[in-house]
């Protein structure tokens, strides 16, 4: 069985109020991209995951894919599988490899073991593996509030426009960003920025994580301006971070730099 499992970039992001369970409720659009993992997995008598394309040391036990199969053997009794994951999506980019991955794998245990369950029923059974999973299992850009587990669709045509990433060699922990991160309520709502023109996101549109990344990162505006004049329409940090993301109609002439781990661009 083999699937590929895409990435995922936030359009703006709310960060509204802390949760008496210690998570924050927010407020983003999701899109699904165009860049993609490849998930390779067949029965085995032990459950093993070999990560390839990728320096990050990861604990089984952590991997959000044994966690979903976890979830799924205890419930459906299903075997254990021989699990390889080509990792294109970088590991803790904020672009939402690990939730895409588990969502995936969930899609395709569903389907070749008849195991009957509704997208909806699929949501709720990953909620807890991670926020951003139940996202990938539909896998249609939406609005994401609470956890961000609470997922409405959204119309949003950008066919045709490129998309350009860019990771520094940097690393953003999620839990100590919304440890840093403080709570508002809008001025503006999300929904209705995303329905007006690309060219006014620029000043509408704000991830309420760059604040906190800034102190950590602070050529994000370096960064972020220097996309701009080379003609992107809209440049924002995706999620908590570090991964910068650029919209445009045309592709960026983006040179080289040292201090980026990851360069990817592509058409959406």
């Amino acid at each position: 069985m083999i699937c590929f499992p895409n990435a995922k970039i936030n359009l703006g992001l709310n960060i509204i109020e802390k949760r008496n369970d210690g998570f924050h409720n927010i407020e983003t659009v999701i899109l699904p991209i165009p860049l993609f993992d490849v998930l390779e997995f067949q029965e085995a008598k032990k459950f093993t995951i070999e990560i390839f394309n990728t320096t990050s040391l990861t604990i089984t036990e952590e991997n959000t894919i044994f966690k979903t199969w976890v979830k799924l053997k205890e419930k459906f009794n299903i075997p254990a599988f021989k699990i390889k994951l080509l990792k294109n999506i970088p590991i803790a980019s904020g672009l939402g490899g690990g939730s895409s991955n588990a969502a995936f794998f969930l899609k395709e245990i569903n389907y070749n073991y008849n195991l009957g369950l509704s997208e909806n029923e699929m949501e709720n059974f990953i909620t807890d593996v991670g926020s951003d999973c139940p996202f990938f299992i539909k896998n249609k850009t939406a609005l994401a509030e609470k956890k961000g587990e609470s997922l409405s669709g959204i119309k949003l045509n950008l066919k045709g426009k490129h998309l350009s990433l860019i990771k520094p060699n940097i690393s953003i922990s999620t839990k100590e960003a919304y440890n840093l991160s403080r709570v508002k309520t809008p001025e503006l709502n999300i929904t209705e920025v995303i329905q007006g023109e690309i060219s006014s996101w620029e000043h509408l549109l704000n991830n309420d994580f760059e604040n906190v990344v800034k102190p950590i990162f602070p050529n994000l505006n370096i960064i972020k301006n220097s996309l701009y004049n080379l003609g992107a329409d809209y440049v924002s940090l995706s999620g908590s971070g570090p991964t910068i993301f650029a919209i445009s109609k045309i592709k960026l002439k983006l040179s080289n730099n040292d201090k980026a781990e990851f360069v990817w661009q592509g058409t959406l």
